[in-house]
């Protein structure tokens, strides 16, 4: 026998005494994974119509900002289709963000707006609904 082959074999106990075995009890019907037809889940079907709305913002010039709005969608597991940021003609410190988001309905569109006008930097929101 080599070296490494006595390395890897078991050492053998001076006693040989059995080990008591506990017994077993069955898991239950939903701990096993045995669903029936009745315990199946289903998704409500969608009620509310989705769409595209635009959102027209006027901010402080911040770096954050930006992040900030965008982040509202990803949140909600949303991309937007169009992203636009300029400076405002008017004021120097501030710009102007275009965004235009999809699937989405009306309700969850006016919450975001909501929430975009608690981002500090923010000073307007605007929402238009985009017809095709």
């Amino acid at each position: 026998m080599s070296y490494a082959a006595a390395a890897v074999a078991e050492p053998r106990s001076q006693t040989s005494q059995p080990q008591a075995q506990q017994p077993q009890t069955p898991l239950p019907q939903a701990v096993a994974g045995n669903r029936t037809p009745q315990q199946t889940v289903t998704m409500p079907e969608p009620v509310a119509e989705t769409g595209a709305y635009r959102y027209r913002l006027r901010a402080v010039r911040e770096p954050s900002v930006l992040s900030r709005v965008v982040e509202m969608f990803t949140l909600r597991d949303l991309i937007p289709n169009r992203l636009i940021c300029h400076d405002c003609p008017e004021q120097a410190e501030e710009m102007l963000i275009d965004l235009v988001a999809g699937a989405m309905t009306a309700q969850q569109a006016e919450n975001i707006a909501a929430r975009m006008l608690n981002i500090v930097p923010v000073l307007t929101v605007l929402l238009e609904s985009e017809t095709a």
